[in-house]
């Protein structure tokens, strides 16, 4: 941000971690929307991949494939 802006137009910056959120108290309520049927982040993901499979995974990831891919330990 330019200083001269900064000054002239009374602007301030201001530091934010986790947008100001509590993880622990955010991840709990996610998981539990998750659980409960009410946050399907299932139909976000477009591929599962093993590790084995990395390599294919970026070459679709290069390509435009399918939506976001997830890399499992165990597929």
């Amino acid at each position: 941000m330019p200083t001269n802006e900064l000054v002239q137009q009374e602007k301030r910056v201001v530091g934010s971690l986790y947008g100001s959120a509590s993880p622990p108290l955010e991840l709990a309520r996610i998981f539990s929307l998750y659980r409960s049927g009410q946050l399907p982040l299932d139909r976000l993901i477009g591929a599962t991949f093993g590790h084995a499979d990395v390599n294919e995974a970026f070459a679709q990831l290069v390509a435009g494939g399918a939506g976001p891919s997830v890399i499992l330990p165990r597929v």
